[in-house]
């Protein structure tokens, strides 16, 4: 991102900051490959035409996963929802109505627990839906739970449809640039239950709405000036534009009926944006004195592709601009006034790795046309304008709690300097503590001091590493990490340094290295907050080079994820130890490695570990698989302890400040000594990388993985076997694995996808479906690492539609057999009593001729006779 309008400061007093940012979403997961046969069974849809379209539109939605409130229980104990013409609209709002304020609440408490203060400490709340409708509101609901005080103020905004967000957004700036010291919570929840419907041809728009629409909740805190000691400020809202199209009202129409939330949207809706879309953006951007807009970056409502691409083509806007809105849409899909904090979460993410401060703007359409616009700007602090210094040696800053700008003072309200008060004897407080307080009890500590010891008995003894617990003062206040005086004389630089500090994913955050304080100071609270650390937590510091530590974090809670997290490290050793040549993973071992891996990155990235128990289904299949397919790898009991191969010097001494830190190929302990001859013979470095498209031959055609070429580790016919897939898709199939993946790991997903492949080709309609599911279920895996095998993916799930449709015929042809005989026999029963039939009829009416009336006779004769 560009870096021409840097301007490192703190946030302009008295103007609006976003201060923390929250989300939620309902359980159930929708994967978009699964929905086009979910959505016709439960709609019980035999349109073969609608089925096809639907097809085509999740296709051309590039959304991969959406969650919804939708699921069978709901639709079993309301079918009707699934019947067309039915009236629905009551039942619809049971379902709805608490669905949309739980996750509310969800993601506000999030969102409360990142900004560090009380619940109490708020004192607006804006709440937007359009997917509820009652008295009173959702928001008193959400402050309610939430444990609100009973003063606290509410605006509701109801049916804003997609702009609803960026509106909250204006509407907060306001409240809180007009009540200084306010802390404005806004929430959004949107739910498609409203809305959901069986297709119909006359209802096109439907189609889309179930391939692009997704549900969730979202929560922000808006405030100005913010409170140094417990505050982090992102984004600072600078300037918001609203206007509407004139005569555009009927492009985005939506009426209640008692089927629900009835939609439709123009086909001309992308046009009539591109139309004003530049004019809209001028007039954000004029009071900045922006002219360029590649200048800003941009956090765009993702309405859909078509929108995203003509934006960017009518703005002229580089490629990755709107990255953040695609990811969005991609993992979100459409979830209304939602989805623009989605976008600006991984904009805050982007923000932070590039590390810069930029403007912006956030923009989002919907009924009108109306267009909502907010001009932002990201905050970076510098943080020495949050701390004193202090000359006493060894102990952290103090927190300045309290603004020396007289005419900030004047702002507080009295209930805001008694808080202020109360955050300082808080922060005096937390150097009290001492790690025995830290943990529930002794089992606690233990548990995740034994993990931590665990992670560093794994690591490489070459180079020195220590185990540090979190303390309050670590993650909070001044956050200032103290060290081990011994290991800091011994191992670390003699004069004040910035030291590199690599989390587990590879992400780089420079901290300053104070000698005569013994300890980490400025860039260790980027690090505390970026990785969610809280007391009790436990870090693994591993110092790989004079000035650069590995550092491994032990979570406080999360004791199942952390073990799983070890297990992964242990089977990615045994991978390490493993001769590729002789000996290899079967197809399911490394599928669930790679499920694994997925998971623990996720772990990492998303804290504090959702969806655990979905993925624990994940493993418990792929064991049951592993159970019941024979593999030719190593079992599991023989996993040989981790051995993490230091980064190569020349004297092996990371004391050395001379040294040249290059890294290596990863070898294991059945390598030769000859070092030099096996770098050469085998894996070796990469002088330079050939792009694919210049890869005129096999001798060409090098497989290179973190600036590593690996031919050695595949036979010559694999090789050759890859080298014709990699030509089919005209790229190297591997060119977009994750960074830092173990070369035999590669191999072993590139040996699995080869034979995948060869397994398709040799595929016959009688081949098992569980082999299909299982090729299926590793190919997934591959992907979610970026190896580029859609394409067998595809043709895999070709083939199980074929198979499937051959069962089926297959079953058919013997139920209908079964159906004929069973006819035939019901049939010679009918001719039975059709037979019985016609001697009865013929029976009856011989009595009936012959004795009727002298039946009568008799019968009037015994009633007269004497007694």
């Amino acid at each position: 991102m560009s870096t021409k309008h840097q301007l490192k400061r703190a946030p302009t007093p008295g103007k609006a900051t976003v201060l923390a940012i929250g989300k939620a979403f309902p359980r159930q997961l929708l994967h978009q490959e699964c929905l086009v046969e979910g959505y016709i069974r439960d709609t019980k849809c035999e349109d073969a035409s609608i089925k096809e379209k639907l097809e085509r539109l999740c296709k051309t939605t590039t959304v991969k996963t959406r969650y919804t409130v939708m699921s069978k229980e709901i639709l079993d104990k309301y079918p009707e929802l699934a019947t067309e013409g039915s009236s629905t609209i009551k039942q619809r709002l049971e379902i709805a109505n608490p669905a949309v304020v739980e996750m509310a609440v969800e993601a506000s408490q999030a969102c409360i627990k990142e900004w560090g203060r009380a619940a109490t400490d708020i004192t607006h709340i804006i709440y937007v839906s359009s997917s509820e409708i009652r008295l009173p509101g959702g928001d008193l609901y959400l402050a309610s739970q939430l444990g609100l005080k009973n003063d606290v103020n509410r605006v509701m905004l109801y049916f804003l449809g997609c702009y609803g967000g960026v509106t909250g957004l204006r509407v907060a700036k306001d409240i809180a640039e007009n009540n200084p010291g306010s802390r404005v919570l806004l929430t959004t929840s949107e739910t498609t239950i409203l809305g959901f419907r069986p297709p119909n041809k006359a209802r096109p728009y439907d189609l889309v709405g179930a391939a692009l629409f997704g549900d969730g909740a979202a929560a922000v805190i808006i405030g100005t000036d913010p409170i140094t000691c417990s505050e982090s400020p992102f984004m600072e809202l600078n300037y918001a534009v609203q206007q509407f199209l004139p005569g555009t009202q009927n492009v985005i129409d939506g009426h209640l009926s008692e089927e629900g939330i009835n939609f439709k949207l123009g086909r001309d809706l992308p046009q009539k944006i591109e139309d004003n879309i530049e004019e809209f953006c001028r007039k954000l951007v004029s009071k900045a004195n922006l002219t360029e807009f590649n200048d800003l970056f941009w956090a765009v409502h993702p309405g859909g592709p078509a929108i995203l691409n003509r934006l960017e083509n009518t703005l002229k806007l580089n490629n990755g601009k709107l990255e953040c809105s695609r990811r969005a849409l991609m993992d979100y899909g459409n979830v209304s006034s939602n989805t623009i904090f989605y976008v600006m979460e991984y904009m805050k993410e982007e923000l932070k790795r590039q590390g810069s401060e930029e403007w912006g703007l956030a923009l989002a359409f919907g009924p009108g046309i109306t267009f909502e616009g907010q001009k932002m700007i990201s905050v970076k602090v510098d943080p020495s304008s949050y701390y004193r210094t202090t000359a006493k040696r060894g102990r952290p800053p103090k927190c300045n709690l309290i603004r020396k700008k007289p005419s900030a003072l004047d702002k507080m309200t009295l209930n805001q300097i008694v808080s202020h008060s109360k955050e300082k004897a808080k922060c005096k407080k937390l150097k009290r503590a001492t790690v025995d307080e830290l943990y529930e009890n002794d089992d606690v500590k233990h548990a995740v001091m034994e993990r931590a010891k665990e992670i560093q008995a794994n690591l490489s003894s070459t180079f020195p590493s220590f185990i540090k617990c979190m303390l309050p003062s670590h993650v909070a206040g001044g956050f200032w990490l103290g060290l081990a005086k011994e290991f800091c004389f011994k191992h670390l630089p003699e004069e004040d340094k910035m030291l590199v500090l690599e989390d587990e994913e590879g992400k780089k955050y420079e901290t300053k290295y104070l000698v005569d304080k013994v300890g980490l100071s400025g860039g260790w609270r980027g690090f505390s907050i970026a990785h969610n650390l809280v007391e009790g937590d436990v870090c693994v510091f591993h110092l790989v080079k004079p000035t650069k530590f590995k550092v491994y974090i032990v979570r406080k809670k999360g004791s199942e994820e952390v073990d799983v997290a070890l297990g992964l490290l242990k089977l990615e050793a045994s991978i390490q130890e493993m001769d590729c040549g002789k000996s290899s993973l079967s197809l399911v071992a490394i599928s669930f490695l790679c499920q694994l891996y997925n998971f623990i990155k996720n772990l990492v990235q998303n804290p504090p570990y959702y969806g655990f128990s979905m993925f624990a289904e994940t493993i418990d299949k792929s064991l049951e698989n592993m159970v019941c397919i024979e593999t030719t790898a190593k079992s599991l009991e023989e996993v040989h302890p981790l051995e993490i191969f230091p980064e190569n010097d020349e004297k092996n001494d990371p004391t050395h400040s001379g040294s040249n830190l290059e890294p290596i190929a990863c070898h294991s302990e059945n390598d030769s000594e000859e070092l030099g001859s096996e770098v050469l013979d085998g894996i070796r470095l990469c002088d330079s990388i050939i792009d694919f498209k210049d890869v005129t031959s096999f001798e060409d055609f090098n497989i290179i993985v973190n600036g590593l070429i690996i031919n050695s580790e595949l036979s010559k016919h694999l090789q050759v076997k890859y080298y014709d897939l990699c030509c089919s898709q005209k790229s190297y199939l591997h060119d977009h694995l994750l960074e830092g993946l173990n070369c035999r790991l590669v191999c072993g997903i590139i040996s699995e996808t080869i034979n995948i492949a060869d397994a398709i080709r040799a595929a016959k309609l009688t081949t098992p479906q569980r082999n299909f599911e299982t090729w299926n279920s590793t190919l997934k895996s591959f992907q979610g690492l970026g190896m580029n095998v859609g394409f067998l993916s595809a043709r895999l799930e070709q083939l199980m539609n074929l198979s499937l449709k051959s069962k089926r015929y297959q079953e058919a042809r013997d139920e209908q057999a079964n159906v004929q005989e069973e006819k035939m026999k019901l049939e010679a029963k009918l001719q039975e009593v059709t037979e019985a039939l016609t001697r009865l009829d013929g029976e009856i009416r011989s009595l009936e001729k012959e004795n009727a009336d002298r039946v009568e006779i008799l019968f009037r004769e015994a009633a007269n006779a004497p007694w």
